[in-house]
């Protein structure tokens, strides 16, 4: 496979973040009085971005009390900016894939569906010897996957045939579809194979080392 630029997506296919954005999150209801949920439910929670997260924890009478939820939002950005790398981790294999990449002189970047400067903190303190041409999460400019600009605002003029996205939802398998560029769906996050097969990714993989194979 001729690819020159790996994009990834971070949570669920480069780092397991789920239980210290299921904390925060459960902190921020249970301090507005709100009922908490069951941290196993959180992964399938997680994927359009973290004020999607928020509207679908909170009951729905809520969710269109506009002031209420860009509260409760900031709260939680605030709690989990201070807590986003407690229990944070790479899932198993993926330093040792990303250093294959570095040695093979093939790009690597992430765009995630993360506030912006939660992105970068998790990446920097995660991942500080990694060189990644770009770490873009959401900002006032870039909307949210699957809408495909985060994307394009990493891939810029290089060839699209010579780029790889690779993530553990049906969100990112969509990004890619709508960025034209190959995809690879990974198993080890929020989604299921079966689940992920239903959205036609290029690829779909078990093992971060799979990529290897992909690559070669």
């Amino acid at each position: 496979m001729n690819k020159n630029l790996v994009i990834f997506d971070l949570d669920g296919t480069l780092v397991n973040s789920f239980l210290d954005i299921a904390i925060a999150t459960n902190i921020v209801l249970k301090k507005n009085n709100l009922p908490t949920h069951d941290i196993s439910l959180y992964p399938q929670m997680i994927g359009y971005g973290m004020k999607n997260l928020i509207q679908q924890a909170v009951p729905q009478i809520y969710r269109n009390n506009k002031t209420f939820m860009d509260n409760l939002y900031q709260q939680f950005v605030n709690t989990y900016s201070k807590n986003c790398t407690i229990y944070t981790k790479p899932y198993e294999g993926i330093n040792e894939m990303l250093a294959f990449l570095t040695e093979k002189n093939i790009n690597i970047a992430i765009a995630s569906n993360k506030d912006n400067t939660i992105t970068q903190n998790v990446v920097n303190e995660l991942f500080p010897k990694n060189n990644f041409i770009a770490i873009q999460g959401i900002t006032n400019n870039i909307p949210r996957k699957p809408n495909p600009a985060i994307l394009y605002n990493i891939i810029g003029n290089k060839n699209r045939e010579q780029v790889l996205f690779v993530g553990d939802t049906q969100i990112d398998i969509e990004t890619a579809h709508n960025a034209k560029i190959d995809s690879v769906a990974v198993t080890w996050g929020s989604r299921d194979y079966n689940t992920l097969k239903q959205y036609s990714p290029t690829h779909i993989i078990t093992n971060p080392l799979e990529i290897i194979n992909l690559i070669e």
